[in-house]
């Protein structure tokens, strides 16, 4: 059962002639490669969007993002998820997980010989999108969370999941 919540989105996006993007695309099959929090800051009265981009885990305006990013959908979460806010806000400034995207990619290409690996190179010290916004969801109690591995989630897995929840 959800409380209702604050102006929180979650976000599905790509980033046109993006290497790393058009990869993530191809490999899960998928119309995104990234996922990110939309948060409405009260303190600074406007959009911002929590992610972790190749700089680390961090914040920028929305439309700072919409300038680089093609938005494919935002879900409108009605859960309270202010507990994973607050986890998020702490992770500010964790580095990238580089290492955790190459063991994501390993445990997809396992997946396609229907192999159910764990990811082989997870930190809890660093954070890719995915991985970032399962967290949160984790640590909101978000109904159904508990069955993602964030070491293993793609954009297009957290996508399926929210579309198909009663977020």
């Amino acid at each position: 059962m959800c409380q209702e919540a604050g102006v929180i989105s979650i976000g599905f996006s790509y980033r046109s002639g993006n290497l790393v993007s058009w990869v993530i695309r191809k490999m899960t099959h998928s119309d995104v490669s990234h996922a990110w929090l939309l948060v409405d800051d009260v303190t600074l009265r406007g959009k911002i969007v929590m992610e972790a981009g190749f700089a680390g885990w961090e914040t920028e305006s929305y439309e700072q993002f919409l300038a680089q990013n093609t938005v494919v959908a935002t879900i409108d979460m009605k859960c309270d998820l202010s507990k994973g806010i607050e986890a998020a806000r702490e992770w500010l400034g964790s580095s990238y997980d580089f290492m955790g995207l190459l063991g994501a990619f390993v445990v997809i290409v396992g997946r396609w010989f229907k192999f159910m690996w764990h990811n082989p190179f997870n930190s809890s010290k660093t954070l890719f999108c995915s991985e970032a916004i399962a967290r949160v969801l984790q640590e909101a109690n978000y109904p159904g969370a508990a069955s993602l591995d964030p070491g293993t989630v793609t954009p297009q897995d957290l996508y399926t999941f929210l579309k198909n929840s009663a977020s």
